[in-house]
């Protein structure tokens, strides 16, 4: 095995065989460019809103999950003890479909299409072919995106489209469906909350009722008795009424709290960043797909380099013994 060297170094060996790594490189820009070439450009619109309602507020209040899941038709596997109550409206399937319905309108003012069909009729990449073919509320739900700043209680909203105007477009129409729905769900919550504290209401009322008529009976029927046994009696039968009548109490200002909490409540959102027509598309990612497909080109052929190497190198060790 004369010629191979059995010592050697490995940046001067993949220095020695830099042609390879021009060749990975030519590759790779021709890869990246029939990748890129097969995207479709895709707009992005976005939106920032705050959330504004008074500081007792509805979302922040009891037990959210059986709600939701009621109010929007959701699995149980979908949501979590903490549910983020944006992002499960925007993946709701009621949401999607309100959506799938919008009637959509062209730059010049006039109504067109759905954005269902809007959407069965954009382009794909030809590689889709081969792949699952995705529902119209997948595509939506995947062209929607919600992200919640708890903190300052931003909402930002953004929305894809291969027309620009129509990303412009629904974004918009996300964000008035999205308060709509709020609307819905905090009246629905408040609702559950009056009818709770009514009950609560009825109850402690009826339980005073009652003590204070055991209480009252008892004192009339032994209004001539003065042995200590029948005092005791008395006065732990107002002990009685009088906790019973503060629970009643209670329960009367929780259910005022309650009612007044349900008649003002209304979110309200306000627009933090104007929503602009975006003039630029966001994909395809050019240059990020060439250097992508130039480290995979480049790490590949580095191995490929370092293992015909050590084979050489073997073969070099096993022809000198």
């Amino acid at each position: 095995m004369s010629g191979t060297d059995c010592h050697w170094n490995v940046w001067k060996e993949c220095w020695k065989q830099r042609r390879l790594y021009f060749i990975a490189g030519i590759i790779a820009l021709i890869g990246s460019s029939i990748v890129s070439f097969s995207i479709p450009s895709v707009y992005h619109a976005y939106k920032q809103i705050s959330i504004d309602a008074n500081k007792d507020n509805i979302l922040e209040k009891g037990d959210k999950s059986e709600l939701i899941k009621k109010r929007l038709g959701l699995e149980t596997s979908t949501v979590t003890t903490d549910p983020d109550i944006y992002a499960l409206i925007l993946r709701s399937p009621a949401f999607l479909s309100a959506l799938e319905k919008v009637t959509l309108r062209t730059s010049g003012g006039q109504y067109g299409t759905t954005y269902a069909q809007h959407i069965s009729t954009a382009n794909q990449p030809w590689w889709n072919s081969f792949t699952h073919k995705k529902d119209i509320l997948e595509i939506i739900q995947g062209n929607i995106k919600c992200e919640v700043n708890w903190h300052n209680k931003v909402i930002t909203l953004r929305v894809a489209d291969q027309d620009a105007f129509i990303a412009f477009q629904m974004v918009d129409t996300v964000s008035q469906h999205l308060q709509t729905e709020l609307i819905k769900y905090i009246k629905s919550k408040a609702t559950v909350d009056l009818k709770n504290r009514r009950q609560e209401r009825d109850s402690a009322k009826i339980r005073y009722e009652k003590a204070q008529q055991k209480y009252t009976t008892y004192s009339e029927r032994h209004f001539d008795h003065q042995a200590p046994s029948y005092k005791i009696e008395q006065e732990s039968l107002e002990r009685d009424a009088s906790a019973a009548l503060r629970e009643y109490n209670d329960a009367l200002l929780q259910y005022n709290i309650t009612k007044m909490n349900y008649d003002k409540l209304r979110p309200n959102f306000i627009d933090l960043k104007t929503n602009l027509l975006p003039l630029n598309p966001s994909r395809p990612h050019w240059i990020a797909n060439f250097f992508l497909w130039l480290f995979y080109g480049w790490l590949f052929t580095t191995w490929f380099i370092l293992f015909r190497k050590q084979y050489q190198v073997k073969k070099c060790q096993h022809g000198e013994r």
